[in-house]
């Protein structure tokens, strides 16, 4: 039940972690993110700073949840006939609350939030100003009265420090951070593939030698490979045969012809037409079954969605970092037939209810801003059968520009994103 030790240092996370550690107590903090991002590293070396007597509970389904809780009421002075004859969750929180220590409780793995209980009365409960309790997850569907936090993927440097602290001699922090973009900054990936260079795997010791061998010649079957493995877990997600309907795929696919920042859902389903036709969606295809592909994705972990807050925003959905790379290469390549296209098409549309009549008050364009340029990015660098979309965009860009007070995309060209970095492929 105590904390793993941690076998590399954190990186990247040194401000979230002195932001977390700072009023930690009397509080519930959920961490969550895509399996294989690092909430449970996140969760570890929070406990490490604190330095609270700490308890890890592996919580990923009801049986572990439960014996992690028994042994913890044990180990907190209960009796055998205490833990037969009370309600489990309130004999431990009794038994937390009579401490007169600092402690940390952290529940890793949590599946659902309903697993715990959310009214107050099974395991998530309000701990004391000694107290606190950590939870780990894949989703934010958590009552109002935790406080959650988003668990993103790395830069690109720090990437490559988790990179090299596992293969020392594959390379300098440059070669290594260009290895880390092509894995998306996803800290489970760079554990793998710095793992296969520190053993030399297939004779590849390098991050050169890496880029060389896989990203040029075997990048989709390594990919592949990453996303079957158990720290990433979306094994058996490839096409219409996999875990998700046909209809989840093609949606999966074209989220991924959008930049890496969280998309706005609406964007989506404010005007159906335009998603579909060649390269999109199926003909006739209604807002009830795009979120039944959608909550389908969510539950296999390929998306996260998270609710923005304003109500015209709804909610947020992303791609898993490292499908999403996947599928952008294959899109490259030939093998999926997505068109980008389809997003022209979408927000530029002067339908009635289409984005492009929205006006640039309207919070919808700060998050639309980073696709766009992503598009556009995409396209210019693409056939030059599609280069002609392009213009189709620039009212759109205009609208964005102004929502941000950027100077125009004229100003921050194709290659640049909105934020003025060059665009991640």
């Amino acid at each position: 039940m105590s904390p793993l030790a941690l076998a590399h240092p954190v990186r990247g996370r040194d401000e979230l972690l002195a932001e977390l550690a700072d009023g930690i107590h009397g509080r519930i903090t959920v961490l969550w993110g895509f399996r294989g991002v690092g909430t449970s590293t996140v969760a570890t070396a929070l406990a490490q700073r604190v330095q609270a007597r700490t308890w890890f509970v592996r919580a990923a389904d009801a049986d572990a949840l439960r014996a992690g809780m028994v042994s913890l009421a044990y180990e907190l002075g209960a009796g055998e006939g205490e833990v037969r004859s009370r309600h489990l969750g309130d004999l431990v929180w009794q038994r937390l609350h009579d401490l007169d220590t600092h402690w940390l409780l952290v529940l890793d793995g949590v599946t659902e939030p309903d697993a715990l209980g959310t009214d107050g009365t099974g395991f998530l409960r309000q701990p004391p100003d000694n107290g606190a309790l950590v939870v780990t997850a894949q989703t934010d569907r958590w009552p109002g009265w935790v406080t959650e936090r988003a668990i993103d993927t790395l830069d690109a440097e720090s990437g490559a420090r988790v990179l090299l602290d596992r293969a020392p001699a594959a390379g300098s922090v440059e070669s290594a951070a260009r290895v880390s973009e092509r894995y998306a900054n996803f800290p489970a990936a760079l554990d793998i593939v710095g793992t296969q260079l520190a053993s030399g795997a297939e004779g590849v010791t390098t991050c050169d030698e890496h880029l060389a061998t896989y990203v040029r010649h075997a990048y989709a079957d390594q990919i592949e490979d990453l996303l079957d493995d158990p720290r990433i877990g979306l094994a058996g997600r490839f096409g219409a045969a996999g875990r998700h309907d046909f209809v989840a795929d093609q949606l999966l696919n074209l989220l991924s012809l959008l930049g890496p920042a969280p998309i706005p859902y609406s964007a989506l389903t404010a005007d159906l037409a335009p998603l579909t036709g060649p390269g999109g969606l199926r003909d006739g295809i209604t807002a009830e079954r795009l979120d039944a592909a959608l909550r389908d994705l969510a539950d296999h972990g390929s998306v996260t969605m998270h609710d923005a807050g304003p109500p015209s925003i709804g909610r947020l959905v992303r791609p898993h970092p490292i499908m999403r790379t996947w599928i952008r290469d294959e899109i490259a390549s030939g093998f999926i037939p997505a068109s980008r296209a389809v997003w022209v098409r979408v927000l530029a549309s002067e339908r009635r209810g289409g984005i492009a009549n929205r006006p640039a008050t309207d919070p919808l364009w700060t998050l639309l801003a980073p696709h766009l340029r992503c598009l556009v990015d995409d396209l210019a660098r693409g056939p030059r059968a599609d280069r002609h979309l392009i213009a189709d965009l620039v009212p759109v860009l205009d609208i964005a520009a102004v929502a941000r007070n950027d100077p125009g995309p004229a100003a921050a060209g194709p290659d640049r994103g909105d934020d003025g970095t060059a665009v991640r492929r």
